[in-house]
């Protein structure tokens, strides 16, 4: 836990054998990004918060950057003790953020049609450090800058892959980007910094566009959700990493497409076969998730609206 760059901190907590960090930006207004999981505020961003001068009520933002339980868990603390701050979050992500029934279903459940179900204690586990389910007070689709003080805005960054919906902040007054799980390098890290697990993602264009949009922003510093905070040249060999990584599996998953076509075309399925077709595992079809990819509107136009009226006076717009 420090402080980065004047009103820039990072809060640095334990998930497993992972680091979980959220990162605070305070100025005139200050923005929260993630709320980790159920507990953390206690345990990590409170105190932390009471050490540098923020008491409750002092956070004017929380933006959760995607849907997953590490990220938005202890929302429901965080929107008790600071009832003014606004709840942000990506429109294709809002309701696996506002629904632990919904998340679990749609994003951990469905690997299951594929027998890649999680073990039933980890199943257990995602359930259990999602605080009460409460409602987003305002969805994003990137390009939005939050003011917060003269001089100093940060604009929304809309990175998906590792979620539909993945966000980020760029930070031009300190050539900062803060992606949280939106590129993973190689892969998963553990706190001894060795991999533990390849770099989850579900939209493979997606993903690829999100590391093109960081390379061509060319940040001086990167923070992440999970990784040690990276500056000059370690950016740019994450960023070759994310990128190299993908097009690898890109190039072997073409060459096994190729070959798994060519022995479906040498040796069809007979009848009474017992052999199955080769699926790839996507987003479900009938997945509510994958609809909103190809919607425009995900929650009624005029809400949206009415709610940016709302916050707009208040230091967010879509102009920097």
């Amino acid at each position: 836990m420090k402080e980065i760059y004047p009103g820039v901190h990072a809060v640095q907590g334990k998930l497993g054998p992972r680091w979980l960090i959220q990162y605070i930006l305070a100025g005139e207004r200050t923005l929260l990004i993630d709320t980790g999981v159920k507990g953390s505020a206690s345990s990590d961003i409170y105190p932390y918060m009471e050490s540098v001068g923020l008491g409750p009520g002092s956070l004017d933002y929380v933006l959760i950057s995607h849907a997953d339980v590490d990220h938005f868990g202890d929302n429901a603390t965080i929107k008790r003790d600071h009832p003014k701050a606004v709840l942000l979050c990506h429109t294709l992500d809002r309701e696996m953020v506002e629904s632990s029934a919904f998340i679990l279903k749609n994003r951990y459940g469905w690997y299951e049609k594929h027998d890649l179900a999680y073990p039933e204690e980890t199943f257990r586990w995602l359930g259990d450090v999602i605080n009460a389910d409460i409602p987003v007070d305002m969805t994003l689709s990137g390009g939005e800058w939050i003011h917060l003080s003269a001089g100093w805005s940060v604009q929304v960054l809309h990175l998906p892959g590792h979620t539909p919906g993945h966000l980020g902040v760029w930070d031009p007054k300190h050539e900062a980007a803060y992606i949280s799980d939106a590129v993973m390098g190689y892969g998963l890290l553990n706190r001894e910094g060795r991999i533990i697990s390849p770099p989850p993602y579900f939209d493979v264009e997606g993903y690829r566009g999100s590391v093109r949009k960081l390379i061509d922003l060319n940040p001086s510093a990167l923070y992440t959700a999970h990784y040690p905070p990276m500056k000059g040249r370690e950016v740019n060999d994450f960023l070759a990493a994310s990128s190299a990584l993908r097009n690898a599996w890109k190039k072997r998953s073409s060459r096994r497409s190729g070959n798994l076509q060519d022995r479906s075309r040498s040796r069809p399925l007979q009848p009474g076969s017992t052999r199955k077709p080769v699926r790839s595992a996507k987003w479900p079809t009938n997945s509510p998730v994958r609809c909103a990819r190809t919607s425009r509107i995900w929650r009624p136009a005029a809400r949206s609206w009415q709610r940016w009226q709302t916050v707009a006076p208040h230091g967010l717009s879509r102009k920097a």
